[in-house]
């Protein structure tokens, strides 16, 4: 199912599409009102990984914001409910989009889903839609996170921020180290023990699911030193492991970076002095098991 979609994300695909991405994030940069603060999450964070996903999935521009409502329903972590209703609701969406592709072809991730299914029998129906709502998850969740997080630790370290300002060709190791210190993911996806086996002190036996905590790892000591703290100009051959490993490795890496770095330099090149505009004490992160993400961050932007 993999192979189905990947070409649409190796590095060369997500090239071509930089600068579709630029544009969009430079119309979400001149939207951003002149108010005294403005949270960025709403404003910015949230809109602009949307929009890209639904770009490659091939939604209409005019049917774009109930998305975006149905995926603040989904993240948000307040209620069940309403993230079950978003779910049946974006399932249902899918559906009818997958009919109207097969009447009339487009050039999208979706449709070729949809002939993958139609013509080479690849996929049933429930996992055409499925494949399809992942994507749309993945594509957005990840990125919000990871916009937020990095965004917090530069206003916490203003000499961090500073550095980028002056040298941009800082950027994409910074978003590597936003990854790392933050993880927009606290684990990885379930695993299933194949043998007994003995980690440190710990007896585990065949058969145990295991949890991998991808935000421990990429606090190592033994492998980051001082991991704790924000360094824009750390070294990036340590590795994290903020997009898996391994055959589970995250297929979207290489549009997140593209979009993650295409978002702070835009921050910074409008907004040099933006700050924090409430202690960060009194930011709260969703209530969430698996997501590493705050509910809102709201910034001065200092424009002028």
């Amino acid at each position: 199912m993999r192979k189905l979609v990947s070409k649409a994300f190796t590095s060369r695909a997500v090239e071509r599409l930089r600068p579709e991405i630029e544009r969009i994030t430079g119309e979400l940069i001149d939207g951003l009102s002149d108010d005294d603060t403005v949270d960025l999450l709403d404003a910015f964070a949230f809109p602009l990984p949307i929009r890209v996903i639904c770009l490659l999935l091939g939604v209409p521009i005019e049917e774009q914001e109930n998305f975006k409502a149905w995926s603040k329903a989904l993240v948000s972590g307040d209620s069940p409910e309403a993230a079950a209703a978003a779910t049946t609701e974006v399932v249902a969406y899918l559906g009818e989009l997958i009919e109207r592709k097969r009447r009339v072809p487009t050039d999208d991730v979706l449709a070729a889903l949809v002939s993958a299914h139609d013509v080479d029998k690849q996929l049933t129906e429930v996992e055409l839609v499925s494949t399809a709502y992942l994507l749309f998850v993945a594509g957005f969740e990840t990125t919000l996170n990871a916009l937020g997080n990095g965004t917090l630790h530069l206003m916490r370290n203003p000499d961090q921020w500073e550095a980028l300002r002056e040298d941009r060709s800082l950027l994409p190791g910074a978003v590597e180290e936003f990854l790392r210190l933050e993880s927009p993911l606290k684990h990885a996806s379930f695993r299933c023990a194949t043998q007994s086996l003995t980690i440190g002190d710990v007896e585990i036996s065949a058969g145990d699911f295991v949890l991998l905590a991808i935000a421990s790892a990429n606090r190592d000591p033994l492998r980051f030193d001082d991991p704790h703290s924000l360094d824009v100009r750390r070294p990036t051959d340590g590795g994290h492991l903020a997009f898996g490993h391994g055959i589970h490795h995250c297929l979207g890496a290489p549009l997140a970076r593209v979009e993650v770095r295409a978002a702070f330099g835009a921050l910074l090149d409008a907004f040099p002095a933006m700050r924090l505009a409430v202690d960060p004490d009194e930011l709260r992160w969703r209530t969430s098991t698996i997501i590493r993400g705050l509910d809102s961050l709201p910034v001065r932007l200092n424009r002028r």
